[in-house]
């Protein structure tokens, strides 16, 4: 079953792409980054994802429970979420991304 956006989702998931596109490289980098073993360090939680803060900002547009209030409700939005193809450049693991 395909999600319905509306018009402003729809818009913020073509800028989101955009962005993408135009930060690959940075986030690529700092993603490797995260491969040291210090951060990957798991004793206390898990270290999935890594979003630019204006790259969060559209996002929260196209995607607007990824900011209720409500902690279940964000917390089932960021699990649809890391399923979107959207989500794979900000997966830390190299194994899970491509592009």
């Amino acid at each position: 079953m395909q999600q319905e956006y509306s018009k402003v989702e729809t818009e913020a998931l073509e800028i989101l792409k955009a962005m993408q596109q135009r930060d690959y490289t940075q986030m690529d980098y700092n993603m490797n980054l995260a491969k040291d073993d210090n951060i990957r360090d798991m004793s206390f939680g898990r270290w999935v994802l890594s979003v630019p803060e204006d790259h969060f900002k559209v996002l929260s547009v196209a995607f607007p429970q990824l900011t209720n209030t409500d902690a279940e409700v964000k917390t089932q939005a960021w699990k649809e979420f890391s399923k979107h193809p959207l989500c794979l450049p900000y997966l830390i693991n190299n194994k899970q991304r491509a592009m």
